[in-house]
């Protein structure tokens, strides 16, 4: 009576720990886990906050065409003043008002700088547009991670549901052999080996499931979603609408919306600019200047003055650093050679992403014929295992022969969906590369 209670308990117990299971798993597309990359994923946060101190950038260059406006308000405490002879002789003591103040308000407006200010503004308005488009990137290979996380979650569950279905049947097998072996149709040695096969589908079984548990740890972290979370891919996955067009379309694609093309061009614009500032820091200045002082007591008579003093002037200057001639050339040089290595940067990347389409696709179509191929192989094996148990049955064949039957159905089974889900992922790399996901 008290064993009977205790199972009864463990299998309560077990049937609570089932349903919290179930619980916990959720049924997601891989456009809600963008949608919460979008928002949850510390990657992309990063570079949104490099966005908006980009942002903050290019207010800060705009704020050199305001003008330069500064102020300087003093309180002193005067001692009193000495005169002497040159000699130091003679001393005498000149009063002055013990307390003074003075006050002074400068306003200067930069008119020409070479080209300087505007060069740095648009400089700005580039760090704005690279921020940008590294955001966007950012979002795109996350995108990508996700797109491979999920369907190999989706391997894993296929997997897992594929070797549960053989386990079942491997079980099945076993009590007829079981059941055969009691009427002495059927060897201990037979059963021995159905029992192994079905061991290593169990020890199998487990370290797949724990594979997924890794992936869906992962997952998880990757979008946000809190831990404990079971992600369970939607199975119309599989039914996504592959777009079978050519090469050339793709290239098409990837070379107008690659963002790590417009980032190599946008540099080379950068570099280009950097040589306009090289060449402004060699060009004379010009200001637009007017200061105002008011000061007391007035020190620079003898005797001093005791009143207020106020005087202001507006001007024009001009300021030009003559070392310039001799050292900025070499500024100059090197923002040229900045810009020469921005262009072969570009042409690098473009071949990469050239060549990375062309692999792609290469294996895009590969898949299309391993698809089919595994398609073939899993209504042949299908038949032979029929054939197989069929014979077995009536005493016809070994029981190696149902052992090979079934690793090869198994196998047909896992590669069949493998192919499938492959060729998605080769899909979701062509949008990737052309930054479409």
């Amino acid at each position: 009576m008290k064993i009977n209670y205790t199972i009864s308990i463990l299998l309560l117990m077990a049937g609570c720990a089932t349903c919290t299971l179930r619980a916990q798993e959720q049924i997601y597309s891989l456009a809600d886990l963008y949608t919460l990359a979008d928002g949850n994923n510390k990657s992309i946060r990063v570079y949104s906050a490099a966005k908006t101190s980009a942002d903050e950038a290019l207010a800060s260059s705009k704020a050199g065409r305001l003008p330069d406006i500064s102020s300087q308000l003093a309180f002193s405490y005067n001692g009193r003043g000495i005169i002497t002879d040159r000699d130091f002789s003679n001393l005498m003591n000149i009063y002055i008002p013990e307390f003074g103040a003075n006050f002074a308000l400068k306003v200067s407006q930069v008119i020409y700088s070479g080209g300087a200010v505007k060069s740095g503004i648009q400089l700005g308005k580039m760090g704005q547009q690279m921020a940008e488009l590294d955001m966007q990137r950012n979002a795109q290979e996350v995108r990508y991670l996700i797109t491979g996380e999920y369907l190999d979650i989706y391997k894993a569950l296929n997997t897992l549901q594929v070797l549960e279905k053989n386990i079942d049947l491997a079980r099945q097998v076993l009590q007829d052999m079981q059941n055969r072996y009691g009427q002495g149709t059927v060897l201990k040695n037979d059963i021995t080996r159905y029992e192994l096969l079905l061991e290593t589908l169990r020890l199998q079984y487990i370290k797949v499931e724990d594979g997924y548990k890794i992936l869906n740890h992962r997952l998880c972290a990757d979008v946000g979603l809190p831990d404990g979370v079971l992600v369970r891919p939607d199975t119309t996955t599989l039914d996504t609408q592959v777009e079978t067009l050519d090469e050339l379309y793709w290239q098409q694609q990837s070379a107008e919306n690659n963002y790590t093309l417009k980032q190599t061009a946008l540099a080379t614009e950068m570099s280009q600019k950097q040589v306009s500032m090289a060449r402004a820091a060699s060009l004379p200045h010009l200001n637009l200047f007017a200061e105002d002082y008011l000061l007391g007591p007035v020190t620079i008579d003898i005797p001093a003055i005791n009143k207020n003093f106020n005087y202001w002037y507006v001007g024009l200057g001009i300021q030009y650093n003559i070392s310039s001639l001799f050292r900025n050339k070499h500024d100059i040089r090197k923002a040229k050679q900045d810009v020469r290595k921005a262009q072969e940067e570009h042409e690098l990347a473009k071949e990469r992403v050239n060549v990375g389409v062309q692999a792609a696709y290469t294996n895009f179509q590969t898949a299309f014929s391993e698809l089919e191929t595994q398609r073939k192989s899993v209504q042949l094996a299908t038949e032979n295992y029929g054939v197989i148990e069929n014979r077995y049955q009536n005493g016809l064949a070994l029981i190696t022969d149902m052992l090979d039957a079934s690793n090869m159905k198994l196998s047909a089974e896992l590669k069949l969906v493998d192919a499938r889900i492959d060729l998605i992922y080769d899909y979701y790399t062509l949008k990737y590369l052309a930054h479409s996901l």
